[in-house]
């Protein structure tokens, strides 16, 4: 047996042998197409759960690492830009899988079910549950993260009270000079620092750099002029939203941003400026950081509660014993309370939506 496997091994590293020989001959004319670096990522970075998206598949989403970061805003690419960012509206959350939409009313003037439901809630002045299916404001921008630029052009669904604060450190109070910190060839880089997760994520830090610096990156730019930021949106049909909508059966549990309206304190002359207001990130979930919901943790089997806490990077104990119930039942309780994730409230349907149920189940 020794010496047979001697003579297969020689035979694989003979240059002239029939197996070195067919090698490098094609098989029924099949060429090899090689995929993309962004393909591949892309399968690597999945997620296990189908959710919707509010952006186009082509768009690579930003996702602010834990701690410091540092990312190039890149101008805005569309007609009649007042800004480099772009306003949009969503609701988040969204059914048992947690899916986020782009509100239509407020962006295209259609009609819209979470909006139309919100507009019964006010008229029953049930002013908690209209509060909680109000749709959240947030500026997507595109950026390049310094960090990581191999990325490439990455766009980002941001706070509009961050992107705010921004925009306030980019003028200089006293002389009103405004610093263009999105132009291409002398613009200013923009650090901030990212803590919590899920809805608990706050952003603080805010700073400018001191000095401008080139984009150095035509790749990426281009790509913005080729698919500017409004051409990104995926607007999904009125049916599709009422659909997923009724399948969570109207119930939310969601906290509105944080509205401090304090002004950002100003460091020292010589040092950036600095915003230190924090914010609450509503679309944590869309960007990734807590790639789950309340209802998904408690469906999930020992294995899949221990990958949620390697992918999630929880600092939690997963010495449990597996057959253990009520061990499986805790961790899956601080699993929630690690990624802020909590039991959604059922709101008690009133007579006229009882009524409207029994007919949607009788179609």
């Amino acid at each position: 047996m020794a010496k047979k496997r001697r003579r297969d091994k020689g035979r694989t590293r003979t240059k002239g042998s029939r197996r070195g020989k067919r090698s490098g001959k094609r098989r029924s004319g099949f060429k090899y197409k090689k995929r993309s670096t962004e393909a591949w990522k892309k399968r690597a970075e999945q997620s296990g759960y189908n959710r919707r998206s509010m952006f186009k598949d082509e768009v690579n989403v930003f996702r602010p690492k834990d701690g410091d970061n540092l990312i190039r805003i890149l101008p805005p690419t569309w007609e009649d830009a007042e800004h480099y960012g772009h306003e949009i509206w969503c609701h988040y959350g969204i059914g048992p899988d947690g899916e986020s939409f782009l509100d239509l009313q407020k962006m295209t003037g259609e009609a819209d079910p979470i909006e139309e439901e919100r507009a019964k809630a006010l008229q029953d002045n049930d002013k908690e549950y209209a509060n909680q299916l109000q749709s959240k404001k947030r500026v997507a921008i595109y950026i390049i993260d310094r960090d990581e630029e191999e990325k490439g052009l990455q766009l980002w669904s941001a706070p509009w009270s961050m992107d705010a604060d921004i925009t306030t450190l980019a003028v200089d109070k006293r002389t009103g000079e405004v610093l263009d910190i999105d132009d291409p060839e002398a613009g200013y880089d923009v650090e901030f620092t990212k803590t919590g997760k899920g809805i608990k994520t706050q952003y603080g830090g805010i700073a400018i750099a001191r000095r401008s610096s080139p984009l150095d990156n035509d790749e990426a730019l281009q790509q913005a002029v080729e698919l500017p930021i409004p051409e990104t949106l995926l607007f999904y049909e009125y049916e599709e939203i009422e659909k997923a909508f009724n399948a969570g059966g109207s119930a939310y549990d969601g906290d509105d941003e944080d509205e401090d309206e304090d002004e950002p304190k100003r460091g020292k002359k010589d040092k950036p400026k600095r915003g230190r207001r924090k914010y609450e990130d509503e679309a944590e979930d869309e960007e990734g950081a807590a790639d789950v919901t309340w209802e998904e943790v408690q469906e999930m089997e020992f294995e899949e509660l221990l990958d949620a806490i390697d992918d999630n990077n929880l600092d939690i104990d997963d010495d449990v014993d597996e057959d253990d119930e009520d061990e499986i039942e805790d961790l899956r309780g601080e699993i929630c309370e690690e990624l802020g994730l909590s039991k959604p409230k059922k709101r008690k349907a009133k007579k006229s939506e009882k009524d409207k149920l029994r007919k949607r189940r009788r179609r």
